[in-house]
């Protein structure tokens, strides 16, 4: 279970992948950038001992951060 947690950083929290959860039974993690596609699914069906039909993975940038500036009406 210790290589899973170190594939598996965290669960995509968002509409979309919710959306995806109901509608299509599917899943979304952020995984280690050097993880194999063979390697984030045996992670996944050793972690929540669940049979993997398939894995897609996307490469995605770093973004910038979010930043809040409040404003002032003059």
């Amino acid at each position: 279970m210790g290589a899973s947690l170190k594939i598996i950083k965290r669960p995509i929290l968002s509409e979309k992948s919710a959306v995806q959860t109901e509608k299509f039974n599917q899943v979304s993690f952020e995984v280690d950038v050097n993880a194999t596609k063979t390697q984030i699914r045996e992670a996944v069906e050793r972690f929540f001992k669940a049979k993997v039909q398939s894995v897609n993975t996307v490469v995605v940038p770093p973004s910038m951060v979010p930043v809040t500036v409040p404003v002032r009406s003059s």
